[in-house]
């Protein structure tokens, strides 16, 4: 196993996988998750996938919690999509384009507006295609 990264950062509350990853990326300049990914000797998709293994891997390397990634990780399966232990079919949930609530974008990039690439941070319910609004900022 690799050496933990210098720096890292932690998860958000309702991060997901994919976003926690992509922001370790951004923390490191590299150009893209899939990228970082490789460079450390994993798959990206197989954290898209909410493989536990893996995200037990980004965890010891990132010195994040495991627990929160593989709670926050939508995990491939046969019929769907597992989030949270909910069975979601694939019609159910937003995977190949990028939904977000400007506010709370705006609000995450004012904790450090230094650093932007690690900053803002996707959430786990803008994947899900029956939420269209914010319940922090409607």
């Amino acid at each position: 196993m690799a050496p933990p990264l210098c720096p890292t950062l932690a998860p958000q509350p309702a991060e997901s996988a994919a976003s926690f990853v992509s922001r370790l990326a951004g923390l490191h300049r590299i150009e893209s998750a899939r990228m970082f990914a490789s460079d450390l000797g994993f798959a990206f998709r197989d954290v898209v996938d909410g493989d536990p293994e893996t995200l037990r891997r980004v965890a010891a390397l990132a010195g994040a919690p495991a627990d929160a990634l593989i709670h926050n990780a939508t995990r491939r399966e046969a019929d769907g999509w597992r989030l949270r232990g909910q069975l979601m079919l694939k019609s159910s949930l937003h995977r190949t384009s990028l939904r977000l609530c400007p506010a709370c974008i705006a609000a995450d990039l004012q904790l450090d507006p230094s650093n932007c690439a690690a900053q803002a941070y996707g959430r786990l319910h803008w994947q899900v295609a029956s939420i269209r609004t914010c319940e922090t900022h409607g």
